[in-house]
């Protein structure tokens, strides 16, 4: 509680200072996600810097045009515990990301989004076949998170913190364990044949 607080007096009374149009505009958000959450307002130069980090710490693996110009927004209309949410590129129109308006873990959470973004198609349809859509959505959305969690972005005051996959991170850990980060590395983002077989065994020891 007194840490709390405290991080209440240090962040809220500036936060109030330099978001006040946002206060008055949208009470609801600012107060929802903002004060009781203590999030900043997201930065798009973050997002980018998130992005950049991602691009270079996974480079030996990933192919740049397979997430080429996705449109980022930011937005108070996500719900429930949803922070983000990507929506895969189509024929008509680019991929989406879009982020909470204020958001503690901005650079962690874009970082996933993007991940998405670049997962190779070959990956996704492999492990929903192999290991069924559900089991298979769960081992993606925990490699997604551990491999954006790896990267040297900044961590988030721990208060702030909460990932919406805890299971999956766990299994997801398991996985990266057992195979190898390289492993994940080329199967999600190059959709090597092989490495992606070695994940499916690897996540059905966990699913066993």
């Amino acid at each position: 509680m007194a840490t709390y607080a405290g991080h209440m007096t240090l962040n809220l009374i500036p936060m109030m200072a330099r978001q006040s149009s946002d206060m008055i505009d949208n009470p609801t958000t600012f107060f929802r996600d903002g004060w009781v959450k203590f999030a900043p307002r997201a930065d798009m130069m973050e997002v980018q810097r998130a992005h950049n980090v991602l691009l270079s710490t996974y480079a030996d693996a990933i192919d740049p045009s397979a997430c080429r110009d996705p449109v980022v927004k930011f937005t108070s209309s996500i719900g429930g515990d949803n922070v983000a949410w990507y929506t895969p590129a189509n024929e008509n129109s680019p991929a989406v990301i879009e982020l909470r308006t204020y958001l503690p873990n901005l650079g962690i959470t874009a970082a996933h989004e993007f991940l998405h973004c670049y997962t190779h198609p070959d990956f996704i349809e492999s492990i929903d076949r192999e290991l069924n859509p559900f089991h298979g959505r769960d081992i993606r959305e925990g490699l997604t998170e551990v491999m954006a969690r790896r990267l040297k972005l900044p961590r988030p005051d721990p208060l702030e913190f909460k990932s919406i996959y805890p299971k999956q991170v766990k299994m997801a850990e398991a996985v990266l364990k057992d195979a190898g980060e390289d492993t994940v590395r080329r199967a999600m983002l190059s959709g090597d044949g092989d490495a992606i077989g070695k994940i499916v065994d690897a996540a059905r020891k966990q699913l066993a």
